[in-house]
């Protein structure tokens, strides 16, 4: 399986036109010139490629940095591979 940070760098570059040197996990989804609409379809191109998962998108989503995201999926992963079990 790849990694939940190179599947988002490349989700990223390809569907949102985010260049990959642009993005660092510091980064805030904001800064990479995202509104609400595109982190929710941010969020729901995530849960379609980890089924199971769950991403919080009220608060402040627009503050979340890239690694913030990558640990909210990873923390999830194990949850989600013992309900399949």
């Amino acid at each position: 399986m790849d990694s939940v940070y190179d599947h988002l760098l490349a989700v990223l570059d390809e569907k949102f036109d985010v260049p990959g040197e642009d993005v660092r996990p510091e980064a805030t989804l904001s800064r990479l010139g995202f509104d609400s609409i595109s982190t929710v379809e941010l969020f729901e191109t995530l849960t379609a490629h980890y089924p199971g998962i769950t991403l919080d998108e009220t608060g402040e989503i627009a503050g979340q940095s890239i690694a913030e995201l990558v640990q909210a999926v990873e923390a999830q992963l194990p949850a989600v591979a013992a309900r399949e079990a």
